[in-house]
């Protein structure tokens, strides 16, 4: 049985030692990890880490560096670099894992590779308006992409506001359905290069959804979707989270601890978020004790 080799591309700005901690553990003969490392964060945590990883033959830090913001087009350009430096590395592999650096698998490297045997890429998706009109998105999805959203002073301004007395929308893309998702994708190297050079080579697509919100959960998504190898991908992401229930910031997963052990054992993902081992260290030891070694 040949091996599934995997491209593990990054992205990260905190914490180093959790960042080597995970590719510790990710490690094979046959993995490949990129890094893209915010370049807000301090630059020694940068210098740490690409000095821990020098003489590793199959870890690469993306060139470019980008300060990436939550909710912002940033994110997309931190994406795309990490697609490109993966592509343009012109090493061999099968499929390509984005994953953040706050990770963890929760399903050992041999499950992992099992699991791509499928041949399928994975991508949590569901057509936006298809949800609005089912009332089962509130209205605010459809208003990512329908209301212009504008970088100011470090913050996004969407316009029209709430209150404003004139019904304004952006006109959209003809021909296009637009998904909505999350970024954790899991690509076949093949979906990779095709959402890679989609994405850097169709201006109007790009201008577009650069004045959406939160465009790194839609961008790629719809991309992908709206391509020959719809049929090609199965509409999990699988990554274990739990999702916070206070309504200040819905949307935002909880830190996963001690006590979601038994809840993370039975989960059927290969990778679960988010981990702050300053928060609590002892689940990241009771999953290598329990579920890795």
């Amino acid at each position: 049985m040949s091996k599934i080799k995997i491209a593990y591309l990054i992205l990260a700005h905190k914490k180093p030692s959790q960042i080597i901690r995970l590719i510790n553990k990710l490690n094979t003969h046959d993995n490949l990890f990129f890094i893209h490392y915010d370049k807000k964060s301090p630059k020694k945590e940068y210098n740490y880490l690409s000095r821990y990883f020098n003489n590793w033959k199959n870890v690469f830090f993306t060139k470019k560096r980008y300060k990436v913001s939550w909710a912002q087009f940033s994110m997309v350009h931190a994406m795309q670099e990490l697609m490109k430096t993966s592509i343009n590395s012109k090493k061999n592999f099968d499929y390509a894992i984005f994953i953040s650096g706050e990770h963890y698998p929760i399903k050992k490297n041999q499950e992992i590779e099992n699991c791509l045997r499928i041949n399928k890429s994975f991508l949590y998706y569901f057509d936006i308006f298809e949800k609005v009109n089912k009332k089962e998105q509130p209205y605010a999805i459809a208003e990512r992409i329908e209301k212009w959203h504008f970088k100011f002073l470090g913050k996004i301004i969407k316009f029209p506001p709430n209150n404003f007395p004139i019904v304004l929308k952006r006109r959209l893309l003809k021909g296009i359905t637009f998904y909505k998702g999350n970024n954790w994708h899991i690509l076949k190297k093949e979906h990779l290069i095709y959402t890679y050079n989609f994405s850097i080579n169709n201006k109007k697509f790009y201008k577009f959804f650069k004045l959406t919100k939160h465009s790194d959960e839609l961008y790629f998504n719809t991309i992908l979707l709206n391509s020959k190898y719809k049929n090609d991908i199965i509409n999990k992401s699988l990554v274990f989270v739990i999702w916070l229930k206070n309504t200040k910031h819905p949307g935002h997963p909880e830190t996963i601890l001690k006590k979601d052990f038994n809840t993370l054992k039975n989960s059927n993902e290969l990778f679960a978020r988010k981990f702050n081992p300053d928060i609590d260290s002892e689940i990241l030891d009771l999953i290598d004790k329990k579920l890795l070694s």
